[in-house]
């Protein structure tokens, strides 16, 4: 598209606008990727469990490149393949990929994730968690799990697809681990299934890993009430040693045992017309269980009348602090998920097949680690550190340049009038000179 766009005038002078400027890039950033992929060699880590079965001589873009291709992407707001068509010669994020020529084509790519298999998304997903554990200079001292639910809505025909009354949508129901801000797993499952079903075979495995890396470190279950499950509740408590701390529906049963602190409530209440939380715990069994477990309670009166909740769990500790700061506290973890479904694109799952669409939010994924990285170590000192990765990549990493460059060197040069010159040399590993 060479044509002029004609935009007024100012001072009689034309204001016009075209694609002609040849070698230029929206996406500058990609080379702060780059370096991260450098220094960690996280993607190559990745590519080395997916196995290379095509004819070696014919092989012209290959799986790595591939991988960075797609993830780098996804980091700088290209969630489709179709993005590629032109993305595949933008200089930055060719170099992104330590490739000179063209990357692959939005078909190349379709079927490379096409032709991965349901033992490749194993493989990558445990290699995902060993590089994050391998990470960690020294044991920590307490590691709390945070599992949840979440919903990937369905706009066409793709396997797995079901109606959820709860999300009153064709959805999946795809299952998150988190460490902190630390993506331990990311698992596709279809919605027409218990919440959580998948999720105490994921956590043997993750306590297994755990306890080989670290024996002495303390480790906290810690999840909203579809996680309240018998079965799982009694392992972790009796097999492997865990805590826990999960939310539990309430019933009328729970509601008798928290009369006493509720009337408290409602005469405080009463008294100033304000809000008012108290707590306590109290021993408590279902019929289906064959012992009985600690539960907190918590009794609220507001305006709009009794909100009673309820978290069972078997950690010792002041009722209060246990709800308020342990168990609320994986409203964090809630945020990560829309970080991963929002501006990583982990809810584009628009291929076919439930297992490509799996891989898909292995990628996003993957571009959550990679992103981590930077906002937790190369943006640390800045008042980026706790910023979500839309704003990162919107302020950082989506910066103009003009590229020049000849046999001996690629020159980037970008806008002087950039008013995030000292984050941009953080994030490129370098500090300020100004």
């Amino acid at each position: 598209m060479d044509q002029n766009i004609h935009l007024g005038k100012i001072n009689s002078k034309n204001i016009e606008a075209n694609f002609t400027g040849g070698d230029l890039t929206s996406d500058a950033g990609l080379l702060a990727l780059r370096n991260i992929e450098e220094k960690t060699k996280f993607l190559e880590g990745i590519a080395s469990v997916i196995p290379e079965n095509r004819q070696t001589k014919k092989i012209q873009h290959s799986k790595y490149s591939q991988i960075i291709q797609r993830v780098h992407g996804l980091i700088q707001g290209y969630e489709d393949c179709n993005d590629h068509a032109t993305l595949r010669d933008d200089k930055a994020l060719q170099l992104s990929c330590n490739r000179e020529e063209s990357l692959s084509s939005p078909s190349t790519l379709c079927r490379f994730e096409n032709a991965i298999t349901m033992e490749d998304c194993k493989n990558i997903a445990v290699k995902i968690f060993e590089y994050i554990i391998e990470q960690e200079k020294e044991a920590p001292t307490e590691i709390i799990l945070d599992f949840d639910s979440s919903d990937i809505e369905i706009h066409g025909d793709q396997e797995g697809k079901h109606y959820h009354g709860y999300y009153d949508s064709y959805c999946y129901l795809p299952l998150y681990i988190y460490w902190g801000k630390k993506p331990l797993l990311a698992l596709l499952r279809p919605s027409d299934i218990d919440g959580a079903k998948k999720a105490f075979g994921a956590l043997k495995l993750i306590i297994q890993k755990l306890k080989e890396k670290w024996s002495k470190t303390r480790i906290i279950l810690r999840a909203d009430s579809g996680f309240c499950r018998d079965k799982m509740i009694k392992n972790l408590a009796k097999k492997h040693n865990i805590e826990y701390i999960i939310g539990m529906p309430k019933n009328s049963s729970l509601n008798k045992l928290l009369k006493e602190t509720m009337d408290q409530a409602k005469e405080k209440f009463k008294e100033t017309k304000e809000k008012q939380q108290f707590f306590t715990s109290f021993q408590y069994k279902a019929g289906s269980w064959d012992e009985e477990r600690r539960v907190v309670g918590k009794a609220e009166v507001t305006e709009k009348g009794e909100n009673p909740r309820y978290v069972i769990t078997n950690m010792k500790g002041d009722p209060e602090h246990l709800y308020k700061i342990v168990y609320c506290g994986r409203g964090e973890s809630e945020n990560r998920i829309k970080e991963v479904q929002m501006q990583l694109f982990s809810c584009r799952t628009s291929c076919q097949q439930i297992l490509h669409n799996q891989f898909r939010m292995l990628l996003s994924q993957m571009a959550v680690v990679i992103m981590e990285y930077a906002r937790s170590t190369l943006l640390q000192a800045t008042k980026f550190a706790k910023c979500n990765f839309s704003t990162i990549r919107c302020k950082l990493l989506k910066i103009a340049s003009v590229i020049v460059f000849n046999t001996r060197r690629y020159v980037f040069r970008l806008p002087s009038s950039c008013p995030y010159k000292e984050e941009i040399f953080a994030l490129f590993g370098y500090c300020s000179s100004a």
